[in-house]
């Protein structure tokens, strides 16, 4: 039984790597989907607490994710900023990133660095 159990990890190890090897999320959607993920994001940066996941889906396109914020905190000039993880699957395709975001003076949530 452990046998078996180790060639079908050797197998999934493998596709799993390969379906997350993407290095954003947004690399290969179309603009309105853009807009589903930056709404996603916006509503766990806001509503959800740290390690909190945020599981969403598109009306419109099919694709869906989550987003898990991680830390939240102040910059030197008191702009509030949260890191997150952000998973995005479209076509049975998995892509993964990490990134900062930081609240502008008007509320929204702006992408710094993913």
């Amino acid at each position: 039984m452990a046998h078996h159990k180790q060639s079908i990890l050797i197998f999934i190890i493998p596709f799993l790597l390969s379906a997350c090897n993407a290095t954003s999320p947004k690399s290969s959607v179309t603009s309105p989907e853009n807009k589903s993920i930056s709404n996603a994001r916006s509503e766990a940066l806001e509503n959800f607490p740290s390690n909190k996941v945020y599981r969403w889906q598109s009306e419109t396109s099919g694709i869906s994710g989550f987003v898990t914020p991680l830390r939240t905190f102040k910059t030197v000039s008191g702009t509030h900023c949260r890191d997150f993880l952000e998973t995005v699957s479209q076509n049975q395709i998995l892509a993964s990133s990490e990134g900062t975001a930081c609240r502008t003076k008007d509320g929204k949530w702006v992408v710094v660095n993913q």
